[in-house]
């Protein structure tokens, strides 16, 4: 049995696939978008509720708090969870 050419380095076959996925790339860089986009979203909603007095927050500051972890929840505490600072 002839020894297996290494001389590229090792390299890992998968049966049946023999040539990269097409728009695994494009995939890829979509993923990366929505995650790095989601943790915009949640960085902005929690430091916003760092520095935003309770009174000028709807609701309970620990629930949105919590709840912002989540990039859906921490939109609708963006759009609907604030009041203006001073009303």
């Amino acid at each position: 049995m002839p020894a297996p050419d290494t001389s590229q380095g090792p390299t890992a076959t998968v049966p049946g696939l023999t040539a990269p996925v097409p728009g695994s790339g494009l995939r890829r860089g979509l993923a990366t978008g929505v995650i790095l986009g989601s943790l915009a979203i949640v960085t902005v909603a929690q430091r916003d509720l760092s520095g935003r007095p309770a009174p000028a927050v709807r609701g309970s500051k620990l629930a949105w708090r919590i709840g912002s972890t989540n990039a859906l929840v921490a939109l609708a505490y963006l759009r609907w969870g604030r009041r203006p600072v001073g009303a």
